[in-house]
């Protein structure tokens, strides 16, 4: 909607928290994301990869857990009274091998099915995307190379005729696209120079 005759142009903050405050049931996550208070707790877990990075000899608390998907999306209702059961259920709808050890009373990565295996991020040898950002979590999740997950996400983006967007610090920026482009065998677009030229 257009702004009224006079009125100062506001900032994009307070259009997402206005946006928010008149849609009921919404709410601003830190990101400046609008998203449902009655967002399920398996979706939660997963947009927020709160499961990810858990380290395999300390595991997580079912306190800790919480804690970062509320960092993620503050208010969220199913987060009010969670327990490790119903967070134990919605773990296992996602892609995170996290399992609740009731000696320890915390998260903890499932032991691997195959010793000394190695997840490689190849279309050739997951052929289904869901499959390929599996495992890549999985190894997320045990506490493994974050990038590879990163590399599953892309060429998942990349066959399927999707994008992903990604933050990259700003002195680090010159010859990024370039470089992923070339690792991917995509081409690089340049999202400035298409809005500039309309």
């Amino acid at each position: 909607m257009p702004a009224p005759e006079g009125m100062a142009a506001m900032a994009d903050t307070r259009l997402v928290d206005l946006a928010a405050a008149m849609a009921p049931g919404v709410a601003v996550s830190p990101r400046l994301e609008l998203f449902p208070l009655d967002l399920e707790l398996a979706r939660a877990l997963r947009i927020s990869q709160a499961p990810a990075g858990v380290r395999a000899d300390s595991g997580i608390s079912t306190a800790d857990l919480v804690a970062r998907v509320r960092a993620r999306f503050p208010g969220l209702m199913v987060l009010a009274d969670t327990t490790y059961v119903e967070l134990e259920e919605a773990l296992a709808q996602t892609d995170f091998p996290l399992a609740y050890d009731h000696q320890r009373k915390r998260f903890m990565p499932r032991d691997r099915e195959t010793a000394g295996t190695h997840y490689e991020p190849s279309v050739s040898l997951l052929t289904s995307t869901g499959a390929l950002i599996a495992a890549a979590q999985s190894e997320l999740a045990l506490g493994n190379d974050p990038r590879r997950v990163m590399a599953a996400r892309l060429q998942a983006a990349r066959r399927c005729g999707g994008f992903m967007a990604l933050t990259v610090k700003a002195p680090e920026l010159p010859g990024v696209a370039e470089r992923l482009a070339e690792r991917f065998d995509v081409v690089p677009v340049s999202l400035d120079d298409l809005f500039s030229r309309r």
